[in-house]
């Protein structure tokens, strides 16, 4: 059996060593292009990553945009069944804003409907026991279990101030550790101003207990 021997023409010999030789030449291009490409986005993300990651850590640590319900005027605590209560806000430093309940003890209820700031800042003197809520992150001082504080303390027959750190509620400024313990002093140094002898308690709940831990090393306080 005789085998068929096909030559290859030398013009097919030429034209594939053309493109082996193309090939090679146009590797180093694509790997020039591939690293500058990747240089590109290196410099892009590297700048964005700088900016977002400790916005998104913040985020996390404080979660302070986490807002139920969604939307509620803090400005009016009888709409969460506070009814012998008053809202204010207090300017710890320039620029920032916190906003504040007072709720009065229960036994005072019906004197406090329609009374102003004024007439809430003179009960703060009347003996009864001062309590200053610190909240945990996550939502705002009109979240339910909140409430639920602020009507437990004041049936007690305390007075009961619950805050919104600085970005938290309606409250201006963005939360970090040294403002929310700057905010805690504040607030303590303007009861104290305001209540006489009447015994002040600190109570801290989750995020809220670094505030007042750091408050105490600085200020002698009660818990």
């Amino acid at each position: 059996m005789k085998r068929r021997v096909v030559k290859q023409s030398s013009s097919s010999n030429d034209s594939r060593e053309t493109r082996r030789t193309a090939k090679k030449e146009g590797t180093p291009s694509r790997q020039w292009i591939k690293w500058g490409l990747l240089a590109a986005v290196v410099c892009v993300s590297v700048p964005v990553t700088v900016k977002v990651l400790p916005e998104l850590i913040q985020h996390f640590v404080f979660t302070y945009r986490v807002r139920v319900p969604f939307f509620m005027d803090l400005s009016r605590p009888a709409d969460f069944s506070l009814n012998h209560t008053i809202n204010m806000y207090l300017t710890p430093e320039e620029g920032i804003s916190l906003g504040v309940w007072h709720t009065v003890p229960e036994g005072r209820w019906k004197e406090a409907q329609g009374k102003d700031l004024a007439w809430y800042q003179s009960t703060l003197n009347d003996g009864s026991p001062v309590f200053i809520y610190f909240h945990g992150n996550t939502n705002t001082r009109a979240a339910p279990h909140r409430v639920g504080v602020a009507k437990l303390l004041s049936a007690l027959g305390y007075h009961v101030l619950v805050p919104d750190y600085r970005g938290f509620g309606d409250s201006t400024g963005e939360p970090t550790m040294p403002g929310m313990i700057s905010d805690a002093i504040y607030l303590y140094n303007w009861v104290k101003a305001r209540s006489g002898d009447s015994l002040v308690v600190i109570w801290g709940h989750s995020l809220g207990t670094g505030s007042v831990r750091k408050h105490s090393q600085k200020k002698p306080v009660s818990f």
